[in-house]
């Protein structure tokens, strides 16, 4: 059955969890144009409302919602998905402390003269 006659078109997403080593595999129905975020956005809030990311502006200036894709450092929603595209990996930010799945601590980001007063004592 070819897309024409309404086949259903799906990607596959692998989502490493908080739980070391605990990848969960989830299968979401793709629309076009569809970004990673709304890759994530699906997977929430069709198969697991407890997938923790991040995400506020979707037009890539906040740059909260980092995440790898394949390994790749990118915004989830800036990264628009290939039509051929079956498959996607997706992983926190390397190098950061994760606080839960997706979501990573961003705190020497977010005020990075907090510490100031303190390391002057």
């Amino acid at each position: 059955m070819d897309e024409a006659r309404g086949a259903r078109r799906v990607v596959r997403v692998e989502i490493l969890r908080s739980e070391p080593g605990k990848r969960t595999t989830f299968e979401v129905e793709r629309f076009d144009p569809m970004t990673v975020l709304d890759v994530l956005l699906a997977v929430q809030r069709q198969h697991d409302p407890s997938l923790g990311f991040r995400y506020s502006c979707r037009v890539g200036m906040c740059n909260v919602c980092g995440v790898r894709v394949d390994g790749e450092p990118m915004l989830a929603c800036r990264v628009p998905l290939d039509a051929a595209r079956e498959v996607l990996r997706i992983e926190p930010i390397e190098g950061l402390p994760v606080a839960r799945d997706l979501v990573v601590v961003l705190d020497q980001f977010v005020d990075p003269w907090a510490g100031e007063e303190s390391s002057k004592q």
